[in-house]
């Protein structure tokens, strides 16, 4: 189970669909709750494919928002690969 809150924003990830529906009814009986497929949340992207078993977690649009609010400053892109040997599960 994985749950991220922000104020009133909130993301739920579960390995087991019942599980998640089963929180998300008890959640409703007491507050607003939308679901459906998380795609952005807070300044993260996110990109998943449920076949591979992966997900991949990105801030470009975030950056990129900061980038063009502060149009006077100059910013050299670099792109850096990360090795990570370590599966969460």
């Amino acid at each position: 189970m994985y749950l991220a809150l922000f104020v009133d924003h909130g993301l739920l990830a579960f390995r087991s669909e019942k599980v998640l529906d089963l929180i998300i009814d008890n959640l409703s009986e007491t507050f607003e709750i939308t679901t459906g497929d998380a795609s952005y949340f807070q300044g993260l992207q996110i990109n998943y494919n449920r076949d591979g078993r992966c997900m991949f977690i990105s801030q470009s649009i975030y950056i990129d928002n900061i980038l063009n609010y502060n149009r006077d400053v100059k910013c050299m892109f670099i792109s850096q690969s990360i090795y990570i040997d370590n599966i969460l599960s």
